[in-house]
């Protein structure tokens, strides 16, 4: 476990900054990563053992962005833990669809995250089973507010990025030098 990479995509620089100085404290190189783009340059550069991915981002949508990772041969099988405000049962089970191997509803217990990352740590992609996934969307949060500030603050120190790509008509969002499919362009990742 001592040194194995963990690359965190979430637009809220504070939430990047406590999740990885928590999993540093524990032992793991963590690379944060503020929009859709830097995330994927950096799973591209680093090929972490896990990937924390946010939803809500600036640049792209995070299930899009789930499922390039599922499309690119470097990335296909390492676990991705979506971390999300976004905790509603349609929310969770589409997380799953798009590829996700775990989902931890914001706030989350830091513990609970760790504990859900050395889970994940040694292991492939693997879509939990049904019954697994709607006891997830059927949870709460497991943290309280301490445990990672979910709310938006207007004095935060939220980086805004420098070039955000715009949305298509479509929905699609389009990143330079990346295609990123849209569902329904295949079959459902496994």
């Amino acid at each position: 476990m001592a040194g194995e990479k963990i690359v965190i995509v979430d637009d809220e620089m504070d939430t990047v900054s406590i999740l990885a100085k928590f999993l540093e404290m524990c032992g793991f190189q963590v690379i944060g990563s503020l929009t859709g783009m830097e995330g994927m340059q950096a799973i591209a550069a680093h090929q972490p053992k896990v990937i924390i991915l946010d939803l809500m981002l600036p640049d792209a949508d995070g299930y899009q962005l789930c499922r390039l990772i599922r499309h690119q041969p470097s990335s296909k099988e390492t676990p991705v833990i979506m971390l999300s405000a976004r905790t509603t049962r349609d929310e969770v089970m589409r997380g799953y669809r798009v590829g996700a191997t775990s989902y931890l509803k914001k706030p989350v217990d830091l513990n609970k995250l760790l504990e859900e990352v050395k889970r994940l740590l040694y292991t492939t992609h693997v879509t939990p089973p049904e019954a697994e996934i709607e006891q997830v969307a059927a949870r709460p949060p497991s943290g309280g507010r301490s445990a990672l500030i979910a709310e938006k603050d207007e004095k935060s120190n939220k980086r805004k990025p420098e070039a955000v790509s715009t949305l298509k008509k479509s929905g699609t969002v389009h990143i330079p030098g990346m295609y990123i499919p849209r569902e329904g362009d295949d079959e459902e990742v496994e």
